[in-house]
């Protein structure tokens, strides 16, 4: 026979020939036969794994199957889910409950204290500034630092009229209406009322200037800005181009003048006036 007999020390009657370990393992999954343990363990449930030698009094093993039993300190009793070789522990399971403080019906915590439970069921009642409160049942609506939420309209020391939080009405308030003023630029105020003093001191002009400006551009600077055109100069000459801003001075052009006919030239710098009389001689024409 190709491998050696082995038999079962529970069960003597099995015997199997294993010629290495996967078939050993195969045939003695647990070190003994394939048939199941079927021991009771001291909870009362029963082994689930094969035949095996090793444990035999299962001191070692953990029952994975569900507990079942009732909690001990449960008050309604509910059976523990865990495994059974897990603690019970306190029970998870929710239960609907009267709170004693409002009488709200609440889910809680089986076995919490149901007088630490907080009520979230929206409060009916009205508070002392005339609304409806808005917090939920748990919350002590007639303590001041839970302010009131509600909204409201105040009239502030200018005059305007401003939408607040209930609890802000007792405490001063800068007013953000816009300012309604036109300004010397002839552009509209962007501030409010509060930052403009009332209309005493505006703010300063953010908006773009516009206005034209000597060298037929418009002025991009910001209102109230000395107007310094930005724009590309387009001063050019016969020998080249101004690279710098409309608003900046040119870099004078100390090439020859280019100026010149058959009968005279100019000696002077480009960038500098022209030398010499005008020539009146008569042009040859071709």
């Amino acid at each position: 026979v190709d491998g050696i007999l082995l038999h079962c020390q529970q069960h003597p009657q099995y015997e199997q020939t294993a010629k290495d370990g996967p078939s050993i393992r195969l045939k003695f999954p647990e070190g003994g036969c394939t048939a199941p343990c079927s021991a009771r363990l001291s909870c009362g449930h029963t082994c689930q794994l094969s035949c095996h030698s090793w444990d035999p009094r299962h001191d070692e093993y953990l029952c994975r199957k569900v507990c079942g039993k009732a909690r001990p300190d449960c008050p309604h009793a509910h059976k523990c889910k865990l495994a059974c070789h897990q603690p019970c522990g306190s029970c998870p399971d929710m239960i609907l409950a009267v709170l004693p403080e409002c009488g709200h019906s609440q889910q809680v915590r089986c076995g919490e204290e149901v007088a630490r439970v907080v009520c979230r069921d929206k409060c009916s009642k009205t508070r002392e500034c005339g609304h409806q409160c808005m917090l939920i049942c748990g919350i002590d609506c007639s303590d001041q630092n839970n302010f009131c939420m509600a909204k409201s309209s105040m009239e502030l020391s200018c005059g305007h009229p401003k939408i607040v939080f209930c609890y802000q009405t007792s405490r001063t308030q800068e007013c953000i209406t816009r300012c309604p003023t036109k300004l010397e630029c002839g552009h509209p105020c962007t501030g409010s009322c509060h930052t403009c003093s009332g209309g005493r001191l505006h703010s300063v002009c953010g908006q773009v200037c516009g206005r034209p400006l000597v060298c037929g551009h418009v002025c991009r600077e910001r209102c109230g800005q000395p107007c310094l055109c930005q724009a590309k100069c387009q001063t050019v000459c016969g020998h080249s181009a101004c690279t710098r801003t409309c608003g900046e001075a040119c870099v004078p052009c100390t090439e020859q003048c280019l100026r010149t006919c058959p009968h005279t030239q100019c000696t002077a710098l480009c960038s500098q006036p022209c030398t010499g009389q005008l020539c009146c001689q008569p042009c040859k024409l071709p």
